[in-house]
């Protein structure tokens, strides 16, 4: 927390405003404006401590985020081993909570499909057909778009790459299925135009 607290402390010095996604789109489409000096501020996979720490971080220095949560670890995790601060992941009624706040825009970060194994994240694999991976990944992305509607009424709009491990298969799904917006662990700069293809990635 000292660390997360000297970084948004260090931001909001500096003159940083922060916004969501659903900002960024918002600019993209012609719809709004961004501040001077806008900066995201984006955490994965749905720890507990977003909310146990981070929340009252950003609520001390009047900031916003976007979290990005897997969907197997709500279900299979959150219940079973829940408020362990340092490795315990977000519950729906947690997340609910997190929306209620106004400060922070939830993410879908693969349903079950974050894991290190040789699909690398969510990406298509050397013997799997281009069909074959699609219907994969729209049914995996699906199960937690449709959790999400049902236990906290929302369908995320950004999709963040598990491990960031970017797959051109998947833009067309994303697209398809009415992601506005992909999030990667690229270090590169983001140019942010009106036009809406540069928030893929």
């Amino acid at each position: 927390p000292a660390t997360l607290e000297g970084v948004l402390a260090y931001l909001k010095e500096q003159g940083y405003e922060t916004v969501v996604m659903a900002d960024a789109i918002a600019y993209v489409n012609g719809d709004g404006t961004l501040p001077d000096k806008p900066v995201m501020l984006t955490f994965d996979d749905g720890y507990y401590n977003n909310l146990e720490q981070c929340l009252p971080l950003l609520e001390k220095y009047d900031m916003c985020a976007v979290i990005s949560v897997v969907g197997s670890y709500i279900v299979n995790q959150a219940e079973q081993d829940s408020h362990i601060t340092a490795y315990s992941y977000l519950t729906f009624p947690e997340i609910q909570t997190l929306l209620e706040s106004g400060r922070i825009e939830i993410g879908n970060h693969t349903y079950d499909l974050h894991s290190h194994t040789h699909r690398q994240g969510c990406g298509i694999l050397p013997e799997e057909s281009e069909t074959a991976y699609r219907e994969l990944l729209r049914s995996d992305l699906e199960q937690l778009q449709s959790l999400l509607a049902s236990q906290v009424q929302m369908r995320p709009v950004v999709f963040t790459y598990p491990y960031g491990y970017v797959c051109r298969e998947s833009i067309p799904v994303l697209r398809s299925m009415g992601f506005l917006a992909t999030l990667t662990c690229y270090e590169e700069p983001n140019r942010i135009t009106r036009d809406p293809d540069c928030l893929y990635g």
